[in-house]
């Protein structure tokens, strides 16, 4: 089984699909983990109003989990506040919050509709400032990894997610694997990103599946309507499970999505990174026969990917990884950049293969 580490390197580089240019984004932590920092405060909230540009005025419903000012640094509590408008100071019974996101963000939020938000008022200080500084602005919506900026529809399985830690005594791992699996059927895309965010940082939960439960998350990598996204960190989090007894279905699944795999692809897109995880995981859990399914993406619109599958095509199987590494050079039609991965490979491995 591959080590979590690699897959971890690996999740990093799909976290650009959710970035936001205007706003930073945490670093890679569980989604609940991060909402529940000192710093940040999550609740349920009414849209209200536009108040400007990207930025709209929320009625807090209830608290879920409240900023801890304690716990920051003094320097920081010390600072004072440049809310944008007295209401950021108002007690929880009738507070409201304006609030900063993304213009993107802003156009899909339907005033009058409830949501869970996650917000701060906090920034993060570089040394030799505070670690913690208030932000002039005021308010603005925490944007998680992968999944985006927290304005997510109303939902008790989501709101069990982020308000309960995996290590607070009582916490039942069946009841919080029910919750993820809920969350996995047919939620928003935002929710289901979460769900499987902390399906992978909590793979123990894996070993609990039913034999159906197992069905349905196999379904879902190889379903090619499925969210790619999606896709790709449930890959990520099935190969981290512990290790059960029968066929290996997360190989199985590798070599479905293998065999539908498209060719076209935007280097640096959702797709490509979903096609780089399978690869890499069937590098560690596939066998011989399996060249050829990887051999497919030799001729991938991404240079990238051709590495990828190369790298997998010799683990499983060397002298037949030199044979399809020459065969496609015959061809010809590659791109140029994928043409010299593979020369740089032959002129490694051929003197191997003799």
């Amino acid at each position: 089984m591959p080590k979590r580490s690699a897959i971890l390197a690996t999740a990093l580089g799909a976290i650009v699909f959710a970035t936001l240019p205007a706003l930073s984004v945490e670093r890679f932590r569980p989604p609940g983990e991060i909402l529940r920092e000192p710093a940040n405060t999550l609740v349920v909230a009414t849209a209200a109003e536009m108040v400007g540009q990207a930025r709209i005025r929320f009625e807090v419903v209830e608290v879920l989990s409240d900023e801890r000012a304690g716990e920051l640094t003094e320097e920081s509590r010390d600072q004072q506040a440049t809310p944008v408008d007295p209401s950021t100071v108002a007690k929880h019974a009738d507070q409201s919050w304006n609030v900063r996101m993304s213009p993107k963000t802003a156009s899909e939020v339907r005033l009058g509709s409830t949501y869970i938000i996650g917000i701060s008022r906090y920034l993060r200080g570089r040394f030799p400032l505070p670690k913690w500084r208030l932000d002039p602005e005021g308010y603005r919506l925490v944007a998680l990894p992968v999944v985006g900026e927290v304005v997510l529809g109303p939902s008790p399985d989501l709101e069990f997610l982020l308000t309960v830690p995996p290590t607070a005594d009582g916490w039942v791992p069946r009841q919080t694997l029910d919750h993820i699996l809920r969350l996995l059927r047919g939620q928003p895309t935002a929710a289901r990103r979460v769900a499987v965010l902390e399906l992978f940082f909590h793979p123990q939960l894996g070993g609990l599946l039913a034999p159906g439960e197992i069905s349905h998350l196999r379904s879902m990598i190889e379903n090619e309507t499925e969210e790619t996204v999606v896709r790709d960190y449930l890959l990520q989090a099935a190969a981290l499970f512990p290790a059960a007894a029968g066929p290996d279905w997360v190989a199985g699944s590798c070599r479905t999505v293998l065999r539908r795999a498209p060719l076209q692809v935007q280097l640096g897109s959702a797709v490509a990174s979903f096609q780089h995880t399978v690869l890499r995981i069937l590098k560690e859990r596939g066998d011989s026969g399996d060249l050829d399914l990887a051999a497919r993406l030799l001729r991938s619109a991404s240079p990238g990917l051709t590495l990828s599958a190369l790298q997998t095509m010799e683990a499983l199987n060397p002298d037949g990884a030199v044979e399809k590494a020459r065969h496609e050079l015959s061809v010809g039609g590659l791109p140029e950049q994928s043409r010299r991965y593979i020369e740089s490979f032959l002129k490694r491995a051929e003197p191997n293969s003799e």
